[in-house]
């Protein structure tokens, strides 16, 4: 998401590292806690733990009022949570809503917020169970959300290992190019269907809930995240959590004819998108390699086709991009984070 880090401040996963050695590790009923896409719960005496998520939305860093409805931005806000929840295989069930608005525009916007996250609640099978509001300077949204998933069966991202096959879900790239079209025309101005699509896939992602519960159902992933804030933030943080390198093939990143036709428009090149893009909102996902077949099949029954993108390696050869030319070159950094 956006909001550039300067190479002063620490960065996410640097302040999440403090934060953990201040808390220390969690205790019962917690089994997951900080560090993975949500927190798993073990509560209760049946056949299923409760997933835990959080994300907080604010305007400047994460949306621009300017091109983003509050309609639009509600329905965000849903769908990266949801999308949490799918990573670790798991069904969303609830969640508790906390905004902070304007005070000239705090009534249209809350009634247009709520209306997206209405329609996305009702999309995924979210109950909304309260919330809060509160004045505010700026936009601020945060989501709290419950799910559920199989009793020590939610997937996380530490458990991949060397010879593991790294696949992402749909394609990647197209958010990011949605923005940059975002913030380089009037939203008024833009007519072409292919730039109106990636600007759709920006403003209105679609989580992949069913991917995350065919994956689950196959018993073959590893290891599994979101791509929240894309391929080139996402993967170093699977690789750390599980102690292994990897290498990607950059020929093989899945990316959409429209993704393609605005990188020959833009002069920039469509890998570019696709490895430093974030908010596509799908999942990268690692399974042994007597497992991917199956992994593939149940996810192409829920209707969501898989790529092989890499494979797992030991963690002393770090992570890799081999170029469509062969050369092979270190991991690139992202470009924009949360800190």
């Amino acid at each position: 998401m956006a909001g550039k880090r300067g190479k002063e401040q620490p960065g996410e996963d640097a302040l999440i590292e403090r934060i953990k050695t201040i808390l220390g590790p969690p205790g019962p009923p917690v089994r997951v806690g900080i560090g993975d896409d949500a927190a798993a719960l073990c509560e209760s005496a049946d056949d299923s733990e409760t997933l835990v998520t959080t994300d907080l939305l604010v305007e400047g860093v994460h949306f621009n009022l300017e091109w983003a409805s509050p309609y639009q931005v509600g329905w965000k806000a849903i769908a990266a949570s949801v999308s949490d929840i799918a990573a670790m295989g798991g069904k969303p069930t609830a969640a508790v809503v906390s905004v902070g608005a304007r005070p000239r525009a705090r009534e249209y916007f809350i009634k247009s917020l709520y209306e997206g996250i209405a329609a996305a609640c009702e999309r995924y099978g979210v109950v909304i169970a309260g919330g809060d509001t509160v004045r505010s300077d700026r936009a601020i949204v945060n989501i709290a959300m419950l799910g559920r998933a199989r009793k020590n069966r939610a997937i996380l991202r530490k458990g991949a290992a060397p010879g593991d096959i790294i696949l992402v879900t749909d394609t990647c790239g197209d958010s990011a190019a949605g923005l940059q079209i975002l913030s380089l025309f009037p939203k008024s101005e833009i007519t072409i269907p292919f730039m109106k699509r990636l600007i759709n896939r920006h403003l209105a992602p679609e989580p992949s809930l069913a991917a995350g519960l065919a994956a689950s159902a196959s018993l073959a992933p590893t290891a599994m995240m979101d791509l929240s804030d894309g391929l080139a933030v996402d993967l170093p943080r699977l690789t750390a959590r599980s102690g292994v390198g990897a290498v990607i093939l950059e020929e093989k990143i899945p990316t959409s004819p429209d993704l393609r036709a605005w990188a020959r428009r833009s002069d920039v090149p469509f890998a570019t998108f696709a490895v430093r893009g974030g908010e596509d909102f799908n999942l990268l996902i690692t399974a042994s390699a007597s497992k991917v077949d199956d992994l593939e099949r149940n996810l192409e029954s829920a209707g969501t086709r898989a790529t092989r993108i890499g494979e797992i390696v030991p963690r002393e050869r770090g992570i890799t991009l081999v170029s469509s030319s062969g050369e092979i070159l270190p991991w690139p950094e992202a470009s924009f984070l949360h800190f």
